[in-house]
């Protein structure tokens, strides 16, 4: 009997650790995935397209505009529904490219996204130039745009060239990022937590005392959340202060993350105490 009970005080243990992990993984991984894919390669690729559209089709002797024109166009592009779009779809496609053995060439149209922001932004580029253009006269300035470069071709050079730079320590960890960042993760990691749970309520007698695990797992996952959050949001901002970044991202979702689950186990402890009072007063009428 007494080594049956060291076994489930063992096994509740790996359990309690395996949930320390679920807990503090999910918040990490959500939070990393938003910072680099949204905040930081979003906002790069939103400048940078936007940039590149104002120096070349806004730059176009058919449209002869002033610099505060294509500035103006430029912030309009930032914006846009249609830029916002391309960046979503883009974002996640452009770190998995980087950490695969080929491209397929068919999966990238760049081309034909960028022609179709640019004929979305059809109203901006007159109203700000106050020039009016047939569909036919404007789909002939981007044409000629696209026609010095074809953005697909550049598209694959460029994962070509930042492939052959990377060193194969940094291509592991690129794998191993879009590995933890992918939904198969997650899901993976959810299900393994509820089965956790069912097994600690399973083995721990009374039927309630499980929420002390939870609690605790809580607590400690909101400290490890804390810290590993404020590690890399310092990496990651000393990396772009010292690249010459104008924006920076911040640890604050993950710290009221951290504060919101100590909240919860705060309150699952005071549960448990008042199940406790409830158990107490059962068993002595008993």
């Amino acid at each position: 009997m007494k080594i049956k009970n060291i076994i489930k005080t063992i096994l509740r243990g790996f359990l309690t650790t395996l949930l320390i992990f679920a807990f503090t993984m999910i918040p990490l991984v959500i939070f990393v995935e938003k910072t680099i894919n949204e905040d930081l390669m979003g906002t790069y690729l939103k400048e940078s397209i936007s940039e590149n559209i104002k120096q070349n089709v806004t730059a176009d002797s058919d449209l002869n505009l002033t610099e505060e024109q294509q500035t103006k166009i430029q912030q309009e592009l930032e914006e846009s529904e249609s830029l916002n779009n391309f960046i979503e779809k883009y974002q996640d496609k452009i770190l998995n490219d980087f950490s695969q053995e080929n491209l397929n060439p068919e999966e990238v149209d760049i081309e034909e996204d960028i022609r179709q922001i640019l004929l979305d932004n059809k109203g901006v580029v007159e109203e700000i130039t106050g020039k009016t253009f047939t569909d036919e006269e404007y789909e002939s300035i981007i044409n000629k745009e696209l026609e010095k470069e074809n953005p697909n071709i550049a598209y694959q050079q460029i994962v070509k060239d930042t492939k052959n730079s990377l060193g194969e320590e940094e291509k592991q960890i690129l794998k191993g990022y879009n590995t933890i960042t992918s939904t198969e993760f997650i899901v993976i990691v959810s299900i393994l937590s509820v089965i956790s749970i069912i097994i600690i309520a399973l083995l721990k007698k009374p039927y309630y005392k499980w929420i002390v695990n939870i609690a605790i797992a809580s607590i400690v996952s909101a400290l490890l959340i804390a810290l590993v959050a404020s590690s890399i949001v310092l990496i990651i901002n000393t990396v772009l202060n010292s690249n010459n970044f104008t924006y920076m991202v911040s640890a604050t979702p993950m710290l009221i993350t951290a504060g919101i689950m100590i909240g919860i186990s705060i309150i699952l402890f005071i549960a448990n105490y008042y199940l406790d009072l409830r158990w107490e007063e059962k068993n002595e009428v008993s």
